[in-house]
């Protein structure tokens, strides 16, 4: 137990009470933050201030852990993720018509191999680890990745989450394993407000053929704006084969888009 358990008992029930609901905390992170050695965590939790999740995870009592919450956990215990795809259009303004069932999760993470198994009891997750950009591996230096923005979560308790431009790239990443092709345009339908000189950035860094030309394709059936707005020449279309994409009931072909399309 601490020296002080009186100083720390305060210090413990203050910081929990200024986490945003639904949002877990770590062993470490109570020790770190307030002072709560592992052996008072456990008091606590026995005395029903706290819920165990898991190996050192901890939710005040009666909370359900939400996606912001748990993936703020996540970063603040060293976990390299951040939410993406269509977790990420959702949260950023799109989930009307974003369909994601019940408690889904898509995040992205490199150098993750494996998350906390108590997860499994709130989300249905969906990982990837294959590298998308060319960029550094760590969470707070990808292209176009930032802190969720809530007024109430400050920094320390705010996930990282991808923009709209990259959350829609990371979205056709997945056609047509777990996404379909006819639901991603779909989605894509309402993104007219999408910002050119970031989209021009993150096609330059991507490293999937298939996912270039597929949002070009879509995008321009669509006749999104930013089809027009965006530098052609500087993007890597590939070779001048086409691409094809399996389905279960069809092929799909993926042309080079020429200037002009």
């Amino acid at each position: 137990m601490s020296k002080n358990p009186l100083q720390t008992r305060d210090s413990l029930i203050k910081g929990l009470r200024k986490l945003p609901k639904g949002t877990p905390v770590t062993t470490a992170q109570c020790e770190r933050y307030w002072n709560a050695s592992r052996q008072s965590v456990h008091w606590y939790a026995k005395s029903g201030w706290l819920d165990q999740l898991g190996h050192g995870y901890y939710i005040r009592e009666g909370e359900t852990p939400t996606v912001t919450g748990t993936v703020a956990a996540l970063e603040a215990a060293g976990v390299d993720v951040h939410i993406a795809g269509k977790t990420a259009l959702a949260l950023k303004g799109f989930s009307h018509y974003v369909s994601l069932g019940k408690g889904k999760l898509y995040l992205y993470g490199y150098t993750v191999r494996r998350l906390p198994k108590w997860m499994d009891n709130f989300f249905s997750i969906e990982l990837k680890t294959t590298k998308l950009f060319k960029e550094q591996d760590s969470y707070d230096s990808r292209l176009f990745v930032r802190q969720f923005d809530s007024e109430e979560r400050s920094s320390m308790y705010a996930p990282y989450v991808s923009d709209p431009e990259r959350a829609l790239l990371e979205m056709l990443d997945n056609v047509p394993a777990t996404q379909s092709m006819q639901e991603a345009k779909e989605i894509m339908e309402s993104m007219f407000a999408l910002n050119p000189g970031k989209l021009t950035i993150l096609l330059e860094h991507c490293i999937k053929i298939k996912v270039k030309r597929l949002f070009w394709q879509l995008a321009s059936e669509l006749d999104l704006p930013v089809t027009k707005e965006i530098d052609f020449s500087k993007i890597d279309f590939g070779s001048d084969s086409p691409y094809f994409i399996m389905t279960s009931n069809k092929t799909l072909v993926i042309k080079k888009p020429t200037k002009g399309q």
